[in-house]
């Protein structure tokens, strides 16, 4: 009798806790994945998911208790499958369609398998290690490694910029700045119009700068030399307001 209330005590947490993180990812799906895209784009959405997990795993850590562990991994669940996916979807917005398929399949099955099989293998070392402070170990891994997630996302803004830039250029991408969805490719596709709508200006060829304009230049020097240079007749009458400050200035001396 109390195996069996264990195993019922057991799945009632299990289905409290999937159940709310999925009414969790909901509210912040409709609440605030349009308005997080809006405001810090493609890149500060998706680094919201390692921003809530080092965050929460540095409180784990520092705390050392089952219930801060349990939140932090409601908080990897609900953020991965709101904030994190809405602005992942769209960081294939530079691509062909005949690119994105195979690419997408190939990220979100291959690299998805990698990652559970690494996180998995560092568990199991940690285990080996020191079972006793595996837990507490395992989740300072994960907030290290969510620093090292949120300088990737970093990179990632340069990067998708670039991208769409040369498929707009390229006429890969139709999309004009109003169908956009984030603030990043809106940003992005207003100065690519801007930069098209401007006309193209040939630059004048260097001159040589007008005799006047060096003698301007030599009777400011302050130099003695190019100063009587400059002087030296036939004085341009548009020198007078140059020289007679040095006129004044020698009758002081005097």
């Amino acid at each position: 009798m109390p195996s069996g209330a264990s195993h019922w005590d057991d799945a009632r947490f299990f289905a409290l806790f999937y159940g709310l993180s999925s009414l969790s990812t909901f509210v912040v799906q409709a609440g605030a994945a349009r308005r997080a895209l809006d405001r810090i784009g493609l890149a500060g959405t998706i680094a919201a998911l390692p921003g809530g997990v080092l965050v929460c795993g540095l409180a784990a850590t520092a705390v050392s208790r089952l219930a801060m562990v349990v939140v932090l991994r409601a908080v990897e669940v609900t953020l991965s499958h709101s904030l994190f996916r809405s602005a992942y979807e769209l960081f294939y917005t530079p691509l062909r369609p005949e690119h994105k398929r195979p690419i997408k399949t190939i990220i979100d099955v291959a690299f998805d398998r990698v990652g559970d099989t690494l996180g998995s293998a560092i568990v199991l070392v940690l285990l080996a290690v020191d079972p006793a402070r595996a837990i507490t170990m395992a989740v300072a891994a994960a907030a290290g490694i969510s620093v090292l997630a949120i300088w990737v996302c970093r990179q990632l803004h340069g990067g998708y910029v670039q991208a769409l830039s040369e498929a707009v250029k390229a006429s890969a991408v139709g999309l004009e700045p109003g169908e956009a969805l984030d603030a990043t490719t809106r940003l992005t596709l207003s100065q690519l119009s801007i930069a098209a709508m401007a006309p193209r200006v040939t630059p004048a060829p260097a001159r040589a700068p007008e005799p006047v304009l060096a003698r301007a230049a030599d009777l400011l020097s302050g130099e003695l030399g190019p100063t009587f240079k400059a002087l030296a007749p036939p004085l341009d009458p548009r020198l007078a307001s140059f020289v007679l400050p040095l006129l004044a200035l020698h009758v002081l001396y005097l």
